[in-house]
């Protein structure tokens, strides 16, 4: 009798072949898809949005414009008239054009005040309440050094409300 080691039936170890990372499962192209979709709309949105808000740069810009001819010609109903006029046109973006053309005195505060609660109150009883109608009397009395920030801040701050 001839006896065998039974270690010698033994084949070695093979390790599997290793996994390849191509071709995706489809759980990976759900992901690379839902993350597509998602930069997409991301992209989109923020041009949009650079978009709808260009007309705030043009108007800081104009602003800063106003302020300059303003300290150099010291001309505060020049001043008050066009600063109305850029506002108005700022307020065309969120309301229809009748709305805003027919606005002015009180009313004008009170659309300006709406759009613009941070400004509200400069407005109502501060510096700002000269833009109801200051630029209708002929020697305004207006202190443009309080009021110009205030216009600043309404162009960067107004929001549809």
């Amino acid at each position: 009798m001839n006896p065998q080691d039974p270690l010698q039936q033994l084949r070695d170890i093979h390790a599997p072949d290793a996994a390849s990372w191509w071709p995706l499962a489809w759980g990976w192209w759900l992901v690379i898809l839902v993350v597509g979709i998602a930069l997409l709309c991301g992209v989109w949105w923020l041009l949009r949005r650079k978009r709808r808000n260009r007309y705030r740069a043009q108007a800081l810009q104009e602003a800063e414009v106003l302020w300059r001819h303003y300290q150099t010609e010291g001309n505060t109903l020049l001043y008050l008239e066009q600063v109305n006029r850029l506002l108005r046109r700022c307020l065309l973006h969120l309301r229809p054009r009748a709305e805003v053309a027919r606005l002015q005195g009180d009313a004008w505060l009170k659309q300006l005040a709406a759009v613009c609660p941070e400004c509200a109150p400069a407005l109502r009883e501060g510096s700002g309440r000269v833009l109801a109608d200051g630029h209708y009397r002929p020697n305004p009395e207006a202190d443009i050094d309080k009021l110009h920030p205030l216009i600043l801040t309404w162009i960067r701050e107004h929001r549809d409300a």
